[in-house]
């Protein structure tokens, strides 16, 4: 299958047996993401990046907009996944993508690794995070600080915006070479900040059925989190689960392999 830009189910690894679909996106600090660690474990692996996916469009879309384009694509492009996993603040759209696989096919298997949920308060973190990395000397080092709604995604661009406009002058970038500055860098933040908001205002009921989590020594679950939910906390932090070649690597690759084929009479998936 091909894996360019213009198509939303890229293949990472043609494996052996069913497709374990993931979700996950490049982080800015380029940690290890989790559809080339279950790819290297000779699994048959696909991702869906939704931070990739609103990086090449111009409209907030809701997570129910995105969840649904992407179940439809899914069910024609690779058919039901074995196992759908999802990771950091994508865990919340892996779960609505889950439950309209379901609609039409018998629900895969649900794995989060890491998973986080976005708050207000988180999202305004991530924003002051991100104004933090557009400095420069020449401007005495970051942004002043804002007060700005951490759920107006179009006000947060604006004065990201105002911000790389400031230090590229600041830094005497010539007139010509700052809209290919620009034009690298705010869709990337329209698109993070974009996914994080659309999950802050998702509404729909909590999903019903197993789900299976693996978590770092310092991750959280949410408070809907019920008996249903099949718990492991690994003994490493959330920066390290998803680092090759240790433990909790590989419990990820085994566990996902029990999901595959499962033992008969398990109907934990």
């Amino acid at each position: 299958m091909a894996s360019d830009s213009k198509s939303t189910v890229e293949e990472v690894n043609a494996g052996q047996g069913p497709a374990v679909l993931c979700v996950d996106f490049r982080r800015f600090d380029n940690q290890p993401r989790l559809a080339d660690l279950l790819g290297d474990g000779k699994l048959h692996t696909y991702r869906l990046d939704p931070v990739r996916l609103l990086a090449q469009g111009n409209v907030a879309r809701s997570l129910d907009e995105i969840a649904t384009g992407y179940a439809e694509r899914v069910l024609d492009e690779i058919g039901e996944p074995a196992v759908v996993a999802a990771t950091c603040n994508a865990a919340t759209l892996g779960l609505r993508l889950a439950q309209r696989i379901g609609r039409t096919a018998a629900r895969p298997a649900l794995l989060l690794v890491d998973p986080s949920w976005p708050t207000p308060a988180s999202v305004g973190q991530e924003f002051a995070a991100l104004r933090s990395t557009i400095a420069s000397p020449a401007v005495g080092g970051g942004p002043a600080e804002a007060d700005v709604d951490p759920l107006d995604l179009q006000a947060m661009l604006d004065l990201l915006r105002t911000d790389l406009v400031t230090v590229l002058n600041a830094d005497g970038v010539a007139d010509d070479e700052a809209p290919f500055v620009m034009e690298s860098l705010l869709p990337r933040y329209r698109a993070w900040l974009g996914l994080l908001v659309a999950t802050c205002e998702d509404t729909a009921p909590p999903p019903s059925g197993p789900i299976h989590a693996v978590l770092g020594s310092d991750s959280c679950i949410p408070d809907w989190a019920d008996d249903a939910w099949d718990l492991t906390r690994m003994p490493v932090s959330s920066a390290d689960i998803l680092t090759p070649g240790t433990p909790a690597a590989e419990h990820l690759h085994q566990l996902v392999r029990s999901l595959i084929s499962p033992k008969p009479g398990d109907f934990s998936r």
